[in-house]
């Protein structure tokens, strides 16, 4: 959240804006790598599996939501699809074959 403030509150300034991205960016890292790791030692073993497996499915739908809503927002917007919302597509539509 403090990225996040700092990214806000930058104007015209490019350091300000980094230094936000490198901060949130740091907190995204650490709870991608730290999340799992609190819900496997907090959960029982029967389920421990499915609970640490969840969180990188939830991760992989909300990537896949954000990209559809990113493309969904971009045709209205424009009446040419541009090649990288369709590339970023492909690679999700991948990711979601992959858990089948």
């Amino acid at each position: 959240m403090v990225g996040v403030a700092i990214e806000v509150s930058a104007f015209n300034t490019w350091g300000q804006i980094c230094v936000g991205r490198f901060l949130a960016g740091a907190g995204v890292g650490a709870t991608s790598g730290l999340v799992p790791v609190f819900q496997a030692e907090a959960s029982p073993p029967a389920l421990r599996g499915l609970i640490t497996g969840s969180f990188q499915l939830n991760v992989t739908l909300g990537y896949v939501f954000a990209s559809t809503l990113d493309l969904s927002c971009t045709r209205l917007l424009t009446l040419t699809p541009l090649p990288q919302y369709l590339f970023g597509q492909l690679l999700h539509l991948r990711n979601v074959q992959a858990y089948r």
